[in-house]
């Protein structure tokens, strides 16, 4: 039954679409399962053999920081990967809307210097000037209200402090997203996954309107993907709530998939992420 908001809004009205999107969140996030198969490919096939978080890290050399607040953390990642730089007498606040991902995040990492806790980005529960660093990977563009967010990361941020934006160029996995348009019978959610609200491309004007500098680094990487069910496993985990996925649909990716890894040796697909360092004054 869809609900009494969607039941009441004209026929592909925005608020109908808006607790759609909402109800796919909830789904796609409730805790790592989906992210660690996107992680997987970008895991076994990526070019650049370094790790992205620990280049993040580096962007702004984090160890020296002493109050860091991470929003969206997901299972915790960034952290697992840079366990050796925490800052020796710092405090750091890992945060998601998930419950579920804080949980993880919380099993992962140690108690100490780490605390764990659920949050809005739209309405932040700390005081003011708060945190010299606040750290937001890959989540903003699914933030609904972005401005109300980025206000509240400059109202936490001490007066030097720096936010770490991190998202996805609009030719992001753009090669994978064409191969899945020609799946027949087409997948129901495979549409193509552009950051529209928040990108390489928009973001220093809409972090403009929050901070004063904006500085944009770009990470050097591809993917070269050799083998088939990674790929797979990466376009379901983008499965939409109750959507059902036609087993033939899964052949003809698996069949489009292996001619193009058997044609040129491996599938190649096109990776432009990066990170836009911000600060106050």
């Amino acid at each position: 039954m869809q609900p009494a908001a969607c039941r009441n809004a004209r026929p592909g009205g925005m608020l109908c679409l808006m607790m759609r999107d909402k109800d796919a969140l909830r789904h796609q996030y409730a805790d790592s399962s989906r992210l660690g198969a996107r992680a997987n490919l970008h895991a076994l096939y990526s070019t650049n053999r370094g790790s992205w978080h620990r280049w993040a890290h580096e962007q702004a050399d984090l160890s020296s920081s002493r109050e860091i607040l991470e929003i969206g953390c997901g299972p915790g990642f960034f952290w697992r990967d840079n366990l050796d730089r925490v800052p020796p007498e710092g405090r750091i606040v890992l945060s998601d809307a998930s419950q579920g991902m804080v949980l993880e995040a919380r099993r992962e990492l140690p108690e100490s210097p780490f605390s764990f806790t659920v949050l809005d980005a739209q309405s932040i529960p700390f005081p003011d000037k708060a945190f010299d660093v606040v750290i937001a990977n890959h989540m903003l563009y699914h933030v609904q209200d972005l401005d109300a967010a980025l206000s509240e990361m400059n109202r936490v941020l001490t007066d030097d402090g720096i936010l770490l934006a991190a998202t996805n160029g609009l030719r992001h996995m753009s090669e994978l997203w064409t191969l899945t348009g020609l799946v027949r019978p087409p997948l129901p959610f495979a549409e193509r996954r552009t950051t529209k609200t928040f990108n390489l491309e928009n973001g220093r004007d809409v972090l403009s309107r929050h901070f004063s500098r904006v500085d944009l680094r770009r990470y050097d990487d591809s993917l070269a993907i050799t083998e088939v069910q990674p790929l797979v496993d990466y376009v379901l985990s983008i499965k939409r709530g109750q959507d059902e996925v036609d087993e033939r649909s899964l052949s003809s990716l698996a069949d489009l998939a292996r001619k193009r890894i058997e044609q040129d040796g491996a599938f190649h697909v096109t990776k432009d992420s990066g990170l836009f360092l911000c600060r106050k004054g």
